[in-house]
């Protein structure tokens, strides 16, 4: 490392090596300044460009405004929320359904309620004189597969409807029929959160009797949804006597709306413009 020529003493040679080190160490230290400012003014310009496009499309906003939107959404979440469940308790026909309508609901309870269901409605159409199908058109025969717990809920609904229509000036209920259930799914087919059980019915009444019904089932516990009616004069010995044909559903709401999953919602893409 040293000329033999030059003699240098111990101090010395220290002394050198720690310059040379210094010198190295300087070298490093400025080339990873040199590559650090290029990749700062590298970075500077990509930040200057983006913010240039923020603010282009207005959507270069500072704290208090983003702070200021994101309140303003939980506030209007939070009311969608609130009419939500006051429409759930305006339109669920049951309100709050007990626990013999629960997932555990076997076949035998089925026929038991239906038995007792039966008897009940039958004493109440002879204590006021109005004429109604035996069987309240349930079948009682069952078999292993069947969902008990629709198969109650649809007699809940006809159940319902014929103690509503007991109380109004009614003469016959002609038929009654349980109709399909109808699952209402969210958006995207994520989840069940609503189910129909329509009830067929067919009524012969004075005019003041229909009216009479519909406002009675617009009464919270006890809604029901027109899905279809049918109205025509029935006899010309009297102008206002009509036979009723109606399908009204049963509204049962399964799920909290807090409960669940949001919704997607896709970003607005941009178009091409078109024309002619």
């Amino acid at each position: 490392m040293f000329d033999e020529g030059i003699q240098l003493s111990d101090k010395q040679k220290a002394i050198l090596i720690l310059v040379v080190s210094a010198l190295i160490l300087f070298g490093l230290w400025h080339m990873g300044l040199m590559w650090g400012n290029r990749e700062r003014r590298k970075l500077e310009s990509k930040i200057k460009t983006l913010t240039a496009s923020l603010t282009r499309r207005r959507l270069l906003q500072d704290e208090t405004i983003l702070k200021e939107r994101n309140d303003n959404e939980k506030r209007y979440s939070k009311e969608l929320l609130r009419q939500w469940r006051e429409a759930e308790k305006r339109l669920a026909t049951f309100g709050d359904i007990d626990s013999g309508v629960g997932p555990n609901v076997r076949h035998i309870d089925f026929k038991v309620e239906l038995l007792n269901v039966r008897k009940r409605l039958q004493q109440k159409s002879r204590a006021v004189d109005i004429r109604l199908p035996p069987d309240l058109g349930v079948n009682e025969d069952v078999t292993s597969g069947s969902d008990a717990r629709r198969l109650m809920l649809q007699l809940k609904a006809v159940e319902k409807l014929t103690d509503i229509v007991l109380d109004l000036p009614v003469d016959v209920i002609g038929d009654i029929r349980p109709l399909t259930p109808i699952t209402r799914i969210s958006e995207k087919g994520q989840e069940a959160f609503l189910e129909e059980y329509p009830v067929y019915m067919e009524l012969y009444c004075p005019v003041k009797g229909m009216y009479e019904l519909f406002e009675a089932t617009m009464k919270p516990g006890q809604a029901f949804v027109v899905r279809h009616m049918r109205v025509e004069k029935y006899t010309p010995h009297k102008r206002d006597y009509l036979k009723v044909e109606v399908v009204l559903s049963a509204m049962v709401f399964l799920k909290d709306p807090a409960e669940m999953r949001p919704v997607k919602i896709p970003r607005d893409t941009k178009t091409t413009a078109q024309g002619h």
